[in-house]
C-alpha cells in the first residue's frame, strides 16, 4: 500500500510538469508505456499458478526466494550457486 501511495504521489507531483514539457498526448504516451513496461515485468516474473496445489505454489515461491532454480520437469530444485550443503 505504501508503494501505490508514493508512486500515485509521485505521478501526481510530475503529472502537470510534464504536460507542460512534453504535452497531454506525449505525456499519457510516456506513462502509458511505463505501465505497459511494468505489467510485462509482471508477466515474466510471476509464475503461471492454475492447476496446481496449494502447496506446490508454497514450493515454488520458496524456491525463488532461496535463489534456486527449478529444471525442466520442475520435480527438482537445484541451487545455481551450486551450493548444496546451503539448502
Amino acid at each position: 500500500t505504501r508503494r501505490n501511495i508514493l508512486i500515485s504521489t509521485q505521478v501526481a507531483a510530475t503529472f502537470l510538469s510534464l504536460c507542460k514539457a512534453l504535452g497531454q498526448a506525449s505525456t499519457f504516451a510516456l506513462l502509458s508505456c511505463i505501465s505497459l513496461a511494468g505489467a510485462a515485468w509482471l508477466h515474466g516474473a510471476l509464475p503461471e499458478t492454475a492447476g496446481r496445489s496449494l502447496e506446490e505454489i508454497e514450493d515454488l515461491f520458496r524456491a525463488r526466494s532461496y535463489g534456486q532454480v527449478r529444471t525442466a520437469d520442475e520435480d527438482e530444485v537445484r541451487n545455481p550457486l551450486g551450493d548444496d550443503e546451503a539448502m
